[in-house]
């Protein structure tokens, strides 16, 4: 039992020391570890602020690349804007330069072209000189001068009256007034009337129905001469006309016009639709030209003027007949 005793004893004193010898190693690796995690981290954080020293500086450096790149790109960038805008003036002042050659060139062409017409006009208004044929010298001996000369002498008043005849025989014929009007004439005509109707409908305080439709008149007379104008030169040379002399010509809207400003004061007037509906037939518009035609006659009817509406049913079937063939050719 002693012995038992004693071995559990030495068991015991032999664990304890193991267990301080444990104890105590343990502390030393504890200190080591913690020691070297220490230097691991010590030199962790070296290393991170190395990079992050590395990073500012490389970050820096690029912040200064992109910085130089964005200001080159900006200077190409204006250097290219000011390219293109010196570019776009020159050729802005090149087209300029040409459209004012083109337009010299033009007012040089119109101003020889009207002077060309002044001469020709002025060439064709001047009388025909009738040429004297001056006699030839007679070859006289000396000894018939001194008869010559006597018989000069009674014989000059009868050269006066000669000369006289001769003069008033080479001036030109006085000009023979037409009793036609010339189309440059009816023109100017024309647009006087419009441009007096026009101010007595300013003036004008009262009921303005008559002058209206007047001018709707004035109006489609002027475009009717210019219709019957089939000369293409000189339907030319009247439309320059009226725009050199400011002329007022007419047109078939302007005389519609005239005439719907008259129905707005007197509805009831059939006369002045009928005037519409003939010229929107004039205008190749057959609808309009039909509504406003059988107006008219509706109006006629009410009024019970027989034969206004006989005229007015003969122009609506003829104008029922005209546009329906036409529809008729355009569906075929």
């Amino acid at each position: 039992m002693d012995s038992a005793k004693v071995d559990s004893d030495t068991v015991l004193q032999s664990s304890r020391s193991a267990f301080k010898v444990f104890q105590q190693e343990k502390v030393v690796t504890m200190a080591d570890s913690q020691a070297k995690s220490n230097a691991a981290m010590l030199e962790a954080s070296n290393t991170f602020e190395i990079s992050q020293q590395d990073y500012k500086q490389d970050s820096k450096i690029i912040a200064q690349n992109l910085k130089a790149g964005i200001k080159e790109t900006r200077d190409s960038m204006k250097r290219m804007q000011k390219g293109q805008k010196r570019d776009s003036k020159n050729s802005r002042r090149d087209v300029l330069a040409a459209l004012n050659k083109a337009k010299n060139k033009r007012l040089a062409e119109l101003k020889r072209g009207s002077v060309r017409k002044k001469l020709s006009k002025k060439k064709a208004l001047r009388p025909k000189r009738k040429r004297i044929q001056k006699p030839k010298p007679e070859v006289v001996d000396r000894k018939t001068i001194k008869i010559k000369e006597i018989e000069k002498k009674p014989k000059q008043e009868k050269a006066v009256e000669d000369e006289a005849e001769l003069v008033v025989a080479s001036l030109p014929d006085a000009p023979v007034k037409s009793s036609e009007e010339s189309p440059q004439a009816k023109l100017s005509r024309f647009s006087k009337n419009i441009s007096s109707l026009k101010n007595n409908l300013k003036n004008t305080n009262g009921n303005p129905e008559a002058l209206l439709a007047k001018l709707g008149d004035a109006y489609l007379e002027a475009q009717r001469f210019m219709n019957s104008q089939t000369d293409t030169e000189e339907r030319q040379n009247l439309l320059d006309l009226s725009d050199n002399r400011d002329l007022l010509l007419g047109s078939y809207e302007q005389a519609a016009w005239a005439y719907k400003l008259a129905l707005t004061f007197n509805r009831k007037n059939a006369e002045t639709h009928l005037k519409i509906g003939k010229i929107y037939d004039e205008m190749e518009d057959g609808r309009n030209a039909l509504m406003y035609t059988k107006l008219a006659h509706q109006i006629f009817k009410r009024n019970h003027n027989s034969r206004q509406m006989e005229a007015t049913q003969s122009f609506i079937d003829l104008l029922t007949t005209k546009y329906e063939n036409k529809s008729g050719k355009k569906g075929a």
